[in-house]
């Protein structure tokens, strides 16, 4: 016996049974979930960033470099804050902690060779008294930055 037109028109589809009926739902609900944490993370993110430029655009003290020194030759700031060399010289110049060639004190506190107008910031995450100098001129160019 053939089925007829009208038998086959009667078939259920399988999108139509129950158990598929609810799983598009499910999709949508997953997707929306899945963007508003995406959308979440970013805005941490964002924040966080926003942050860090702040600290940096910020600098609790700003030093000037000239041919004969660090200017203000000693700086006190809080622990957690920064602080921004300047390059006015028309020499380029670094900075660097001392003691000379080691840096051994504060290795981190290290910028590459500045020139005229160029600058750089470096974040005190711990109290202490820091000397640093100029790697070029690690005898008449000294200072430093007291961390309370």
């Amino acid at each position: 016996m053939n089925p007829s037109k009208n038998d086959q028109s009667q078939q259920t589809h399988p999108a139509d049974s129950p158990k598929t009926r609810g799983s598009g739902k499910g999709l949508i609900i997953g997707l929306v979930l899945a963007i508003v944490l995406v959308l979440v993370v970013a805005a941490v993110l964002f924040a966080k960033n926003r942050n860090d430029q702040a600290v940096n655009a910020n600098p609790a003290a700003t030093i000037d470099i000239s041919k004969t020194s660090f200017s203000p030759a000693t700086v006190k700031i809080k622990k957690g804050q920064s602080v921004t060399w300047v390059n006015n010289d028309s020499v380029p110049h670094q900075v660097a902690a001392d003691p000379y060639p080691t840096h051994a004190s504060l290795p981190e506190l290290h910028s590459t060779s500045l020139n005229q107008g160029d600058s750089y910031t470096f974040t005190f995450e711990n109290k202490g008294t820091f000397t640093y100098q100029d790697p070029l001129y690690p005898t008449t160019l000294k200072a430093t930055v007291v961390v309370e």
